[in-house]
């Protein structure tokens, strides 16, 4: 009488390559998700620049020390928000909690008269 299934040897090699294939897939699939969150938090940091950048254009005239270069002033997020240059909904990057009235980003005008921000707290 001939018995249908696998023998021993067969299933801890099928086991064997499983693993492997396990061993090499799952890094790969961690770097693609740490990759996708780093890119979602620069997009965010981008939009929160950008308001910012709109704000400054409009408001120019508050921030006039701006003209020299080395300058730094700080803008804060709730007022990006309370004036609709950013959603309320969106979350802090650093620490996907919500803006509160601690969240500035400071402006400097760098040599080339760019300008660079940075997404702080003030204490």
């Amino acid at each position: 009488m001939k018995k249908r299934g696998f023998t021993l040897i067969e299933l801890i090699g099928i086991v064997v390559i499983i693993g492997l294939i396990l061993l090499v897939a799952v890094p790969t699939i961690n770097n693609v998700i740490e990759r996708s969150e780093e890119n979602k938090k620069q997009e965010a940091l981008n939009n929160i620049y950008m308001a910012t950048e709109n704000y400054l254009m409009a408001n120019y005239d508050e921030y006039s020390s701006l003209d020299n270069i080395g300058a730094s002033e700080y803008i804060y997020v709730m007022d990006l928000i309370n004036q609709q240059y950013m959603d309320i909904d969106e979350l802090n990057p650093n620490d996907d909690e919500s803006f509160d009235s601690k969240d500035v980003v400071k402006v400097t005008r760098n040599e080339d008269n760019t300008f660079s921000y940075e997404l702080t707290v003030i204490e």
